[in-house]
């Protein structure tokens, strides 16, 4: 099923300097288009297409696994047609579970060995033979040595196979896209969603295959983990909970939510019990993060599709005794005002396609 929702040339203009963010998921394409405007971007355009709405868990992975890259591109170039969007340089996003991320520290050496200092260090870290991979590397902190000894950095460590990274060029390519950037999936989330905060935050992006936990500290990405409970665990569960009607599944889902009578929770054990597992994860991720680095978490946000559940921002927030918000991306961007309602509700769901276009 095809489901196709677009916004053709929302604000009347397209600049040679616009740039689209791609992001593909287990069962669907999300685009948004984006011109730098002054301090921030204005919206050009944006759109999704669904390719599949119904089923088990286990059966979007295997629909989406037999999608062939000219399949996907044909999709691609069907939602860029519909939308209006005329920029032709991408940035997209690769799934958490299809790479890799690590901080490292290490010496702070000169940039010449740097770079073979950190090739060196990587094989103690990837799971693969690093001619398998393309690596990437950003310095995030770096600490000053005492009398005289060298100081020390703390490096973040990106890998991505190849052969993930070929199967995403080609389907740039058969889209006639030029493909500017292939990130791990939580940077441009992060970017979109903190927009440069400092603070140090978790964000719990609940999509259809898997939830990702990411926690930026100092306008960093400095944790991603990748965790099986999802969106379509949640979807399961409310369709058990509607004895297998699908369409009053989605409906309970989207209305109800989590705000049910005692009664009906207890007959809605499965769908908390997904939920705490997910909470009960970031509470030992947040644990992880400050026993490693002597920081608390102080805040959380919520992302993805089911980020606007009915009652789970107040259940997180009770669970976890911290700040809970829902991402909203397109906050800050400059749009027609009609448009706002709108954007704050599939903000969550976008905000890995806005941080893709958002990219430089």
């Amino acid at each position: 099923m095809i489901n196709l929702t677009k916004k053709i040339d929302i604000l009347g203009l397209f600049k040679e300097h616009s740039f689209l963010g791609v992001d593909i998921g287990t069962s669907s394409i999300k685009i948004v288009q984006l011109t730098k405007h002054k301090n921030t971007y204005k919206l050009d355009t944006y759109g999704e297409i669904q390719f599949f709405d119904k089923g088990s868990k286990e059966e979007l992975e295997e629909q989406s696994l037999k999608m062939l890259d000219d399949q996907v591109a044909d999709l691609l170039k069907s939602i860029v047609k519909e939308t209006g969007a005329k920029a032709k340089k991408a940035s997209m996003a690769v799934p958490v579970f299809s790479s890799f991320s690590t901080i490292m520290e290490m010496p702070d050496l000169e940039k010449n060995e740097l770079k073979k200092a950190i090739e060196f260090q990587a094989r103690q870290y990837v799971p693969a033979p690093i001619d398998q991979l393309t690596l990437s590397s950003v310095i995030v902190k770096r600490e000053d040595g005492q009398q005289g000894k060298k100081g020390k950095i703390q490096v973040l460590l990106v890998a991505i196979p190849n052969e993930v990274k070929l199967k995403y060029t080609n389907i740039a390519s058969l889209s006639g896209l030029e493909l500017m950037a292939l990130e791990m999936e939580t940077f441009p989330m992060a970017r979109s969603i903190l927009k440069g905060r400092k603070d140090t935050v978790l964000i719990v992006d609940i999509g259809l295959k898997s939830t990702n936990y990411c926690i930026a500290d100092e306008g960093f990405v400095k944790l991603s983990h990748n965790y099986d409970i999802s969106g379509a665990s949640l979807t399961q569960a409310f369709l058990d909970f509607a004895g297998g009607d699908y369409k009053k599944a989605e409906n309970l889902k989207k209305t109800m939510g989590l705000k049910m009578t005692p009664g009906q929770m207890e007959a809605a054990s499965d769908i908390f019990g997904y939920i705490n597992s997910i909470i009960i994860e970031a509470d030992r991720i947040m644990n992880e993060f400050f026993n490693k680095n002597a920081k608390r978490v102080q805040s959380v946000v919520l992302s993805g599709g089911s980020a606007w559940m009915p009652g789970l921002l107040e259940y997180f927030q009770d669970k976890l005794n911290v700040n809970v918000s829902v991402a909203n991306p397109f906050a800050g961007l400059v749009y027609p005002k009609e448009l706002e309602e709108t954007l704050k509700e599939i903000g969550p769901s976008f905000a890995i396609a806005i941080g893709l276009a958002m990219r430089k």
